[in-house]
């Protein structure tokens, strides 16, 4: 265990989970086309991109209770979870399940723009459930303005705050932490245009590279990532790639390319409290071809037994 500033205690915790939220339950809205904080390219592009977008909240099922452990949770969906999936969590897993709550993303918008505008709520029937719910936390996949200001006319607060998670889902920004701690990084240029972005490519062309990618700053799950083909003259970059400030422009890294023999995709998976950043597991993550949808994780990853060094590395890292 070590010290950040701040006194912000690291603990690597191999082999076993931290304790996670004891005593804290929590009110989770799966708020999953907020992800790009106000970006409607994306948002757009994610619901046409990708099938049944709004059953992605269902993962949260059987691990909630296990992240906040005071036993009164409550999870907002877009769609009934599958019954076959719950029944196993339930019956089979033996898991404790929250409580589960219908709330269309269209629904929600309405309730986070009236709470915005400081109006009465609607007199809905889960208003009312939400307002006398025993959890003081509320959560989602991101932490946005109308999440706080439903969350104040709610009487509960959110577990993060918008700057903080809109500055952690910000790769440019994470880009430039690594760099500053010496890092590994990608090959990157920034481009405020398309124009840039063709040029971008043209330097990377000229360090070797046969391809690259083209990422805004906020983007998930193959949204807002996009791969061109080095000598592409005029790559067609989507407006909405520019939402946050200018792009970056990658190397793409692939077998035979500068020397590269294999390409994994591990990640440490942490969990933060008040207090202490615990690391305590080592993952593969699972992606889709071309696209580079991220579909889940495997632990352990397959590749370890072959390259001792990797885990300690990683955490290493992680660590930084």
């Amino acid at each position: 265990m070590n010290t950040l500033p701040g006194e912000t205690l690291v603990a690597e915790t191999h082999g076993y989970s931290p304790e996670f939220w004891e005593g804290r339950s929590v009110v989770f809205i799966a708020n999953l086309l907020s992800l790009f904080f106000g970006n409607r390219g994306e948002t757009y592009l994610l619901e046409h991109e990708i099938p049944d977008v709004d059953t992605y909240g269902g993962r949260l099922l059987p691990i909630l209770s296990i992240l906040f452990k005071g036993g009164d949770n409550l999870l907002l969906l877009e769609r009934t979870p599958e019954p076959a999936l719950t029944a196993y969590f339930l019956d089979t897993l033996g898991l404790a399940l929250p409580e589960i709550e219908i709330l269309s993303h269209k629904n929600y918008e309405h309730l986070a723009a009236a709470a915005s505008r400081n109006e009465k709520l609607p007199d809905w029937p889960l208003v009312h459930r939400l307002r006398a719910h025993p959890a003081v936390l509320t959560d989602g996949f991101v932490t946005d303005s109308g999440l706080c200001a439903l969350s104040a006319a709610l009487g509960k607060r959110p577990l993060s705050t918008p700057e903080g998670s809109r500055r952690g889902n910000n790769k440019h920004l994470l880009h430039r932490a690594l760099e500053a701690e010496g890092l590994p990084v990608f090959e990157t240029h920034m481009a405020e245009s398309v124009r840039e972005v063709a040029a971008a490519l043209a330097r990377l062309r000229t360090s070797g590279y046969r391809s690259a990618v083209v990422k805004a700053q906020i983007g998930a799950s193959g949204i807002g990532l996009r791969r061109f083909a080095i000598d592409d003259a005029d790559p067609a970059v989507p407006a909405s790639f520019f939402h946050e400030g200018p792009c970056m422009v990658q190397g793409w890294l692939a077998p035979g390319t500068l020397g590269v023999r294999e390409v994994l995709s591990p990640s440490v998976q942490m969990f933060l409290d008040d207090e202490t950043v615990y690391l305590y597991d080592l993952t593969e993550q699972i992606l889709s071809g071309e696209a580079s949808v991220h579909e889940g994780n495997e632990s352990p990853p397959p590749f370890l037994e072959r390259l001792p060094d990797l885990a300690p590395e990683l955490f290493r890292q992680a660590g930084i």
